[in-house]
């Protein structure tokens, strides 16, 4: 909670002020506290608290509500990513997705056949990489280093289905590939 707290009151340091769509209230201890924020200052306040960094070309566009119905994260190979940040998606759910979408852009960027194979064999598992299609992507290595990823840079959950969630040693292993 007071790291939710902590990420919705950065919105306030990134941009200077709070834009008059933007409900403010003051808490017992008189300090500012939002309770809804446009997506776009809400994603971009997530984004920039994440330990994560976005490799160098890629852009992260915020949307309010979802293109594809159920899915909250799109990463495209032309170095686009696009991420549902309206009120509906907590910020537990946002930072991690905001991860997951940043793990796919790394492995486009800094992996090679060599490096996920790697992976797949330190995680223990032999599947497809890229998904056939959306409806059976979290079957694939892909997803699975996405899913990795995420849990290894923000660890609020894991949603891999070919794998238990990876452990220290091997989250820094993954630290070492994408270096």
């Amino acid at each position: 909670m007071a790291r939710a707290l902590g990420i919705l009151l950065a919105l306030v340091a990134l941009v200077g002020i709070i834009d008059a769509g933007t409900a403010r209230y003051l808490d017992q201890a008189g300090k500012a506290v939002l309770t809804s924020a446009s997506h776009e200052l809400r994603g971009r306040a997530v984004l920039a608290n994440l330990p994560v960094e976005l490799p160098a070309g890629w852009e992260v566009t915020f949307i309010e509500t979802p293109s594809i119905e159920g899915v909250l994260g799109l990463t495209y190979t032309d170095g686009r990513i696009e991420v549902v940040s309206g009120d509906q998606v907590g910020l537990a759910t946002l930072q991690h997705v905001l991860a997951h979408e940043v793990g796919h852009a790394i492995d486009v960027t800094h992996l090679d056949d060599s490096a996920r194979d790697e992976w797949a064999d330190a995680r223990g598992f032999d599947a497809q990489w890229w998904p056939e299609t959306l409806h059976h992507a979290f079957d694939s290595g892909a997803e699975n280093f996405a899913e990795d990823y995420a849990a290894c840079t923000v660890g609020n959950y894991y949603n891999g289905a070919l794998a238990p969630a990876p452990t220290q040693a091997q989250c820094e292993a993954l630290q070492e590939i994408i270096r």
